[in-house]
């Protein structure tokens, strides 16, 4: 769906939840197809999306 440019923006709790390794790999990715990859383990991003 990144590929696609279907999703704008990517939501998960931990990065090791997503990928046991290459999270840079997907990073990437999604910065290449405009997509915002956050992750909620870092509370002040919790704290925008609230």
């Amino acid at each position: 769906m990144i590929l696609n440019n279907e999703v704008s923006k990517v939501i998960i709790a931990y990065p090791d939840r997503l990928v046991r390794f290459g999270f840079e790999i997907i990073e990437e990715i999604c910065k290449a197809h405009n997509c915002e990859l956050v992750t909620l383990s870092d509370l002040s991003k919790i704290e925008k999306l609230l």
